[in-house]
């Protein structure tokens, strides 16, 4: 780390924010300064008309000038039309302050010097790569800079007086791209002048920041033909395209190439699988290197990111826990960190260090955490009744106690959600927001000033915030040359602060924001699909890597930076993965059988085109035949080989025709249907009582048949006797 600083001499940094094109705000400030231009059309939010390229991080008074390169955006007038107005405005005395300086509207109030006229666009030197260079020439005691750039700028110093912060303070300096035909401002960016007198010892402020290696993975736009879900259940994921993989990998290079720097990294184990499976083995390789890296700590998370509290009280705890053994298991995996897995154990708390959110948490789901080896929280300060105020007074945190249901202790961090804001306020800037989040860190520092406490703040990024790798390397340079800024671990501000301190008596309570409970999160359709692979596991207990593909699917179904629609169908795509193994298990149906006799045997044929063995219940149902015992159905156990499986069932006709027997195979704990189906059973055989009442048919037939004849004997007789008949 590189630090050029002394009591006499001051050190300079530029960090800043952008804001829209000023509204006719006051420029005039002392002799010599002139009022703001007036406004044009607005900044377009992806693309700001004026951005800020570059700058040097800290200058000395022995080299009194610092640089920024700016450029100016897409759809401005040609060079020659344009200008550059620049103020600097008064030290700013508290964060508060600074926040106020990065509203739309930028610093107000009177500057204490600004440019008289834009400065000439083309009188700046162009920077190769785009932009040009802005020399700023410094001063804190009023004497004449040492350098020719206040003749470049039109005769601009920035002359910093009148700050009552100990040694330094923070100033707000605005540029305006100015059309000089119209006057109009075209954009407008505001930077943090940081100047510094602090000691080479000061006890500077210490920050934690968390940065995720991440990206949503939601559904395939169609849905995979069954025969790809049998045989990969991971392909109804979209693999993240080459362009984000690789910003993932420049993140990672970013962080690699400050060694020197702590950082907190949380990198989910379904984006490393990515890395590693979509050509960016190389990025794996160095985010192994940097994980195992001393002063570097990687945070143990869920397999995507998840709203542990919104699983928790919504009955899914089971879902948080197969989320961390996922994500525990392929980080392990993916990084080489196998010996360092946590393996969570009744009574040993602490394994799995620290859980980081930015999501409400409430008692339930911190005894879950618990459970699972946490000890040390990192919330959202507005999810306490109040925080701890620390003993320096100012902006900073104190490690407090939570207790678990369980009673065990939790050490807990409440984040900053002023700097927290940071990382999203700029997207179309990634330098400014980046001297944006290192300005105030510093405004946070002189506010206590050079204390003999130490003092410390940790801030948490937005959950679908998307790392920018200029705005991760923008970050780290600046810490690493930062005299009043030091770089720490998440694991490393717990320990480097003062132990626990005591909450007054209704602070540091849990006070989880009203909300409901895994809103938009697909509850019921998650249940439901992990009860149906909890059954297929014992039907198919061999096809372990299938069912965990699968319910890495179901789990990728939850991650909290997909919006709702895309869990839905994640999950949706789940039931269609299980269906797909059912799928290649059928009955032989569309067949007929023919019985002969009473009793006999029908034949049952399962097929199975399944990679695996599968075992179930085996059951057989009709209303026309009977059993073993009597009964109208009949199970048996079975285990299917691959290919053809034939069983005999033995069964009594009741009747003779033809009808259906139903067949379906279950899984052992009958809670999953595997398959089923039905064959035609043609029974010819006669019953007893059939037989019966026919051979009384045969006698009644006979008897009349006789007693009629007798008759028409007896008649003939009697006619040829001439007798009368009757």
């Amino acid at each position: 780390m590189t630090v050029v600083a002394s009591a006499a001499a001051g050190i300079v940094g530029m960090v800043g924010s952008v804001a829209g094109p000023a509204s006719g705000l006051p420029v005039a400030a002392s002799a010599g300064s002139a009022a703001g231009a007036p406004t044009g059309a607005p900044d377009t939010a992806g693309e700001p008309a004026l951005k800020l390229v570059s700058q040097t991080s800290w200058v000395t008074a022995a080299h009194p000038t610092f640089d920024l390169v700016v450029e100016a955006g897409p759809g401005t007038p040609a060079a020659s039309q344009l200008g550059l107005n620049i103020a600097l405005f008064p030290c700013l005395g508290t964060p508060s302050g600074f926040d106020e300086t990065l509203t739309k509207s930028g610093p107000t109030g009177r500057a204490l010097v600004a440019t008289s006229n834009p400065v000439a666009w083309q009188s700046l030197v162009p920077v190769f790569g785009g932009g040009v260079d802005v020399p700023i020439p410094v001063t804190s005691d009023g004497t004449a800079p040492g350098s020719s750039s206040s003749a470049t700028l039109g005769g601009f110093v920035a002359s910093l007086r009148d700050c009552n912060v100990a040694n330094g303070g923070v100033y707000p300096v605005r540029l305006q791209l100015v059309d000089t035909r119209s006057g109009n401002v075209l954009g407008s960016l505001t930077t943090h002048l940081v100047y510094s007198t602090a000691p080479a010892d000061t006890k500077r402020l210490r920050f934690a920041w968390e940065l995720p290696i991440q990206t949503p993975v939601g559904s395939t736009p169609t849905t995979p033909p069954s025969s790809v879900l049998a045989t990969d259940p991971l392909k109804a994921l979209a693999p993240p395209s080459a362009g984000t993989l690789d910003n993932l990998a420049a993140v990672i290079d970013a962080v690699s190439g400050a060694p020197t720097v702590p950082v907190t990294l949380a990198a989910s184990p379904q984006t490393l699988q990515a890395l590693q499976n979509f050509g960016h083995p190389s990025s794996i390789k160095a985010l192994t290197t940097a994980a195992n890296l001393g002063g570097r700590q990687f945070l143990w998370t869920s397999y995507v990111p998840v709203d542990a509290t919104a699983l928790v009280d919504t009955g899914l705890t089971g879902e948080l826990t197969l989320q961390l053994q996922a994500g525990w298991s392929a980080a392990a995996n993916q990084l080489e960190l196998g010996s360092k897995r946590p393996v969570p154990a009744p009574g040993v708390p602490g394994l799995a260090g620290a859980w980081v959110t930015n999501d409400s948490i409430d008692d339930a789901t911190l005894g879950q955490l618990q459970a699972q080896g946490y000890n040390q929280v990192v919330l959202p300060s507005a999810d306490l009744t109040s925080t701890p105020s620390p003993s320096s007074g100012g902006s900073t945190v104190e490690p407090f106690i939570l207790t678990a249901p369980n009673g065990a202790p939790f050490t807990a961090l409440a984040s900053d959600s002023d700097l927290s804001s940071r990382f999203t306020a700029d997207p179309g800037d990634p330098v400014l927001a980046a001297h944006q989040l290192l300005a105030e860190l510093a405004q946070v520092y002189f506010e206590g000033g050079n204390t003999q406490t130490v003092r410390g703040v940790v801030a948490v990024p937005p959950n679908n915030w998307v790392a920018d790798p200029t705005f991760v390397r923008t970050v780290l340079t600046g810490l690493a040359q930062s005299p009043v800024v030091e770089a720490v671990t998440v694991s490393g501000l717990f320990q480097s602060l003062p132990g626990p301190v005591a909450c007054r008596s209704q602070g540091c309570k849990l006070s989880p924001s009203p909300r409901a409970a895994g809103a938009g999160l697909p509850v019921t359709a998650i249940s439901t699909q992990r009860t149906r692979l909890t059954n297929f596991g014992t039907a198919a207990p061999s096809a372990q890597q299938v069912r965990f593909q699968i319910s890495e699917l179901l789990l990728a179904g939850q991650s909290e930076i997909l919006h709702p629609g895309q869990q839905a169908k994640v999950v949706e795509r789940t039931g269609l993965a299980i269906g797909a193994q059912l799928a290649q298990l059928s009955v032989a149906g569309d067949k007929s059988f023919t019985l002969t006799a009473r009793n006999g045997s029908i034949p049952v044929t399962i097929a199975s085109n399944a990679g695996y063995p599968v075992q179930g219940t085996l059951t057989v149902t009709s209303d026309k035949l009977t059993f073993s015992g009597g009964a109208t159905h009949h199970s048996l156990p079975v285990s299917l080989a691959k290919n053809t499986n034939n069983y005999y069932v033995p069964v009594q006709a009741r009747a003779s025709g033809e009808f259906k027997v139903g067949i379906t195979l279950t899984s052992p704990t009958g809670g999953l249907v595997l398959t089923r189906g039905a064959v035609t059973v043609r029974s010819t055989a006669t019953s007893v009582v059939g037989i019966a009442l026919s051979l009384g048919a045969v006698a009644v037939l006979l008897a009349w048949w006789v007693r009629t004849t007798v008759r028409r004997r007896a008649q003939r007789r009697a006619q040829s006797d001439g007798m009368p008949v009757r």
